[in-house]
């Protein structure tokens, strides 16, 4: 009887042991989900801290892109405007001004009402402007921001279309000019995400200085250009210069510039300005042989068969 009393109360002990360990191993088991949550928040609260810090970020970031969206706009008190006409348009007047002590060039449009539809436009035109920053594009210094705006820009000695009027080109003059529009279009045309059509390229948009004896080139009005296209009437004197497609914004690539610059090239060359009911006419005066072919490779109908201004890059640069 004795050892049945001994035997029961070795078997209760022996489960009662196991109570303990069963209790032991879920304490265990609870210990470890705790630590396992703690680290979960751990993480998390790093994460948001992380996330927090990453968004002040992109605040500061998106802070500094709004503060210099608009930092093109020029005060107009600090824009002098003088008498002195340096050229005029259908769409206004370009004048000899001064701005902060040095003399620019200010392009001013008369009678431009500015829609909102236009004003979100005139906004994109000239923040694209303000990022672009290339040697043989004229320097675009601002514009203001009111109902008729001024375009600033740096002042150069004079444009193609004058000296064009003046005397005629020698090759290598051509080939220079010719090299210089070609690396501004370039750089417009490879502008990431989207390329930058000019739209207006001619023997007026081709600004001159002289580096030694040499005329130099800079192409003006890329940022303006398709602002003004849209807000004014586009004259007789820009369309000779168009593409086919011109009239079909669907169809417009680079390559309406390129059809613009072989008419400029062949402007150049004959020194006649161009004249569309001539076409085939003008581009027959052109003897010398690279240029004939260039040209004509430029004034395809068809966009797709134009050269892109890096094959042209190409070959001028086995010319210079």
């Amino acid at each position: 009887m004795e050892q049945e009393r001994h035997e029961q109360t070795q078997r209760n002990l022996e489960a009662e042991q196991e109570r303990h360990e069963s209790t032991r191993r879920d304490l265990q088991a609870e210990q470890e989900r705790h630590e396992v949550t703690r680290r979960n928040l751990e993480v998390e609260r790093d994460e948001t801290s992380s996330g927090n810090q990453s968004g002040e970020i992109e605040l500061r970031r998106t802070s500094g892109v709004e503060e210099n969206r608009h930092a093109w706009i020029l005060d107009r008190i600090e824009v002098e405007v003088t008498e002195k006409v340096l050229g005029r348009g259908g769409w206004g007047s370009v004048l000899e001004g001064r701005y902060r002590g040095t003399i620019v060039a200010v392009k001013q449009i008369h009678d431009l009402i500015l829609s909102p539809y236009n004003r979100n436009r005139f906004e994109r035109e000239m923040n694209v402007a303000a990022r672009c920053r290339h040697p043989y594009l004229l320097q675009f210094i601002g514009a203001t921001n009111d109902a008729s705006p001024l375009f600033v820009t740096e002042l150069l000695d004079t444009s193609l279309r004058a000296v064009l009027e003046e005397r005629a080109l020698q090759l290598d003059e051509q080939i220079a000019i010719s090299l210089d529009v070609a690396r501004a279009l370039n750089y417009l045309h490879l502008n990431r995400p989207d390329p930058i059509i000019h739209r207006d390229i001619s023997s007026a948009n081709v600004l001159l200085w002289k580096h030694g004896e040499r005329w130099r080139a800079k192409v003006s009005d890329y940022g303006s250009a398709n602002f003004l296209q849209h807000c004014t009437t586009v004259g007789p004197g820009a369309m000779v210069y168009c593409a086919p497609e011109a009239l079909s914004p669907s169809r417009q690539t680079v390559k309406l510039d390129v059809f613009s610059f072989g008419v400029l090239v062949c402007e150049m060359n004959i020194r006649e300005l161009p004249d569309f009911t001539r076409r085939g006419e003008q581009v027959a005066m052109v003897t010398n042989h690279f240029l004939s072919s260039l040209i004509r490779r430029c004034l395809v109908e068809n966009p797709e068969e134009r050269p892109c201004m890096v094959e042209i890059l190409s070959d001028l640069e086995g010319q210079n």
